[in-house]
């Protein structure tokens, strides 16, 4: 992987902790899982644009304070959100199951220096865009060619995109 795509993750989980020391409320770090090197891609953005509407929507009401991030590792928005960490961990997962882009959204929640894992929440890890196998064991097998992975998600993105054009 990019040491410039490594160095942005790692900048974004030291703004994760400072956020939570300042702040001492569970924090939203949300993104778009796009394949490859390139995480900017007008793809992308159309995405992070969809996910950043739902978190927005979702959480509105208990919002604290909201942070824009853009890198090599693609657009993020880091949130503070006044309410039960794994109400939002369940929260995110429930938009991450039942959104069109689902699939692709990254919503983590953080308290301290932890993050709230799926597994917390007795839900599955998950499964690929091509075959539905877990994901995880795809990307270590190399199961599918990165453009065949970048074509699906393009798909998925053009799909969504397609109903809300005029």
């Amino acid at each position: 992987m990019n040491d410039k795509i490594l160095d942005d993750r790692e900048k974004r989980y030291l703004q994760t902790v400072e956020l939570y020391n300042i702040y001492k409320k569970p924090i939203i770090c949300g993104k778009i899982n796009y394949p490859g090197q390139n995480k900017n891609t007008l793809e992308a953005e159309k995405a992070f644009s969809a996910l950043l509407f739902s978190l927005n929507t979702e959480f509105k009401e208990k919002l604290i304070f909201l942070k824009l991030l853009e890198g090599f590792d693609g657009k993020a928005v880091l949130a503070v959100i006044d309410m039960d960490p794994v109400e939002v961990k369940k929260r995110g997962v429930y938009m991450e199951e039942n959104h069109e882009l689902g699939r692709i959204f990254d919503i983590d929640i953080y308290v301290e220096e932890e993050f709230i894992g799926r597994e917390k929440m007795n839900k599955s890890p998950r499964r690929c865009l091509i075959c539905s196998e877990d994901a995880r064991v795809c990307m270590r097998l190399n199961k599918h060619s990165l453009e065949e992975v970048i074509d699906s998600v393009n798909k998925l993105i053009s799909a969504y995109g397609e109903k809300y054009e005029d």
